[in-house]
């Protein structure tokens, strides 16, 4: 946890209006939140949500994220158990889930969120070996592909990646979500790739990731329509200010599918870029100013606009 949060509304040029940013709080982290290591965001009833977590104890607090002061408002709590290095949110038939991972053993688990934010149990998944071991995995992001929930594991120490569906299945156990997830890809790319942004356009999804091996590099990648298929290069070595020096990078998307994302260094600064639609490039649109050494950048999207936290 860092000592500041900044939280910012994010509007896109509209209409021949130039974009800007607007400063809406930055106060200390934990008057916000409380203690906390990881973030995430999930939509529940339309209203997007902000879920803090602590590992050592497994508390996790929902708030209701707003445009309008207080901006975060304490929704409910609940407890994910302990240990867990990433949690990711998706939406399948209507209901909203949390993706939990645990690093070291690679091991899964999924959890349906109603609209009283209670849990249900948790479904385990976890693979020991080929295809798609689980194992170590410094990503991993859930995507929408052809009307089908997906999601992506990466692990920069070895190459290793694998993409996975999530099905719903007939029935389930009592208390636990209907879901089935699969291997359906595995492969190896080169090692040291990070700050992945994960976007959509044109009806198909694409990511762009650095590596931080030798000179750098920057890439977009096309994931293809069947998954089977895998991943696609889309550009490579492309220019991205200070790529080497930035520490997060997060989604921008907007209702039309306009792709931005933004960027940010250790000592807060960042830049929002726009996303050219040929994925050859991008436009620099705002500067960012955040809190010094943030530990985690979010966005959350309210049609057209967007918070944007770090903390």
């Amino acid at each position: 946890m860092v000592l500041q949060a900044g939280v910012f509304v994010f509007d896109p040029a509209l209409g021949g209006s130039a974009a800007k940013l607007t400063s809406l709080t930055m106060a200390a982290a934990h008057n916000i939140f409380g203690v906390y290591d990881l973030v995430a965001s999930v939509e529940l009833g339309g209203v997007p949500h902000l879920l803090v977590y602590e590992r050592q104890s497994g508390a996790a607090r929902f708030y209701a994220a707003s445009l309008t002061a207080p901006f975060f408002t304490l929704a409910g709590n609940s407890n994910l158990g302990v240990g867990w290095d990433a949690i990711e949110s998706f939406v399948l038939a209507n209901q909203p889930h949390l993706m939990c991972y645990q690093r070291e053993h690679g091991h899964f688990e999924f959890r349906a969120v109603d609209q009283k934010l209670t849990l249900s149990d948790a479904l385990e998944f976890h693979r020991s070996h080929e295809p798609g071991p689980t194992a170590s995995f410094t990503m991993i992001r859930p995507f929408v592909s052809m009307n089908q929930v997906a999601f992506m594991g990466y692990n920069s120490e070895t190459g290793a990646v694998a993409m996975y569906t999530v099905a719903a299945t007939v029935s389930a156990p009592p208390r636990k979500p209907p879901l089935q997830p699969l291997c359906v890809w595995s492969h190896t790319w080169a090692k040291n790739w990070t700050r992945f942004v994960f976007f959509a356009m044109g009806g198909a999804n694409f990511f762009l990731k650095t590596n931080t091996g030798g000179k750098g590099n920057v890439n977009i990648d096309r994931i293809m329509d069947g998954l089977v298929a895998g991943t696609l290069e889309v550009s490579t070595q492309m220019d991205l200010h200070e790529a080497l020096e930035q520490t997060l990078n997060a989604a921008l998307i907007l209702d039309d599918g306009s792709p931005y994302f933004v960027t940010c260094k250790t000592e807060g600064s960042g830049v929002i870029y726009r996303i050219h639609p040929d994925c050859q490039g991008w436009d620099r649109i705002l500067d960012v100013a955040g809190p010094d050494k943030p530990g985690h950048l979010l966005t959350l999207r309210f049609g057209t606009r967007h918070l944007v936290l770090f903390c």
